[in-house]
């Protein structure tokens, strides 16, 4: 009679932690539910303040004083492979000559410089948008993923708790 007042003491408390266990993965699906949302609406904002801040960036590529920003144009079209914000002819209001950064070029030879004929012709801005759209499908199908893997365990904890309960009922 002691052990099975305090055994049922334990099963009921157990019954509770698997309720509490399913409330919060509820509650945790639903905020990541909200957050996903909020970040998929914000996407096209992000595109919005990284084309200003290209458009402002590439007008002080040739500036005094604005060594990083150079740099930062340099290493990314030589990484992504691109070319001013739309293409090659984003440079011409910035230079002034018709030549482009080398780092818009594939192939340039050291006596060389650097035109539209051997220059990237996709845009840096396209690149980004590719680069962020494919980054967003895998970070959405990972929560997909991850809220599908959360659904099954709120699952599981509700049928331990009926089996527990039920088999608790059979038991009286």
């Amino acid at each position: 009679m002691f052990i099975s007042k305090y055994l049922s003491k334990f099963v009921f408390q157990f019954v509770n932690m698997f309720c509490f266990v399913s409330v919060l993965l509820a509650i945790l699906l639903i905020g990541e539910y909200i957050l996903g949302s909020v970040v998929y609406h914000m996407c096209s904002d992000m595109e919005q303040y990284a084309l200003e801040r290209m458009k402002y960036t590439i007008s002080t590529y040739n500036k005094t004083g604005h060594e990083a920003t150079r740099q930062s144009w340099n290493t990314l079209q030589s990484n992504i492979e691109c070319c001013g914000i739309d293409g090659p002819k984003d440079w011409k209001l910035v230079t002034r000559s018709g030549e482009l950064p080398a780092s818009c070029c594939y192939a340039v030879q050291i006596d060389q410089s650097c035109t539209e004929i051997n220059s990237y012709k996709i845009g840096c801005f396209e690149k980004f948008k590719t680069n962020l759209q494919q980054n967003n499908r895998i970070i959405f199908w990972s929560a997909v993923g991850f809220a599908l893997v959360q659904i099954f365990a709120v699952f599981l904890a509700f049928y331990c708790k009926c089996s527990i309960v039920h088999e608790e009922y059979e038991k009286i």
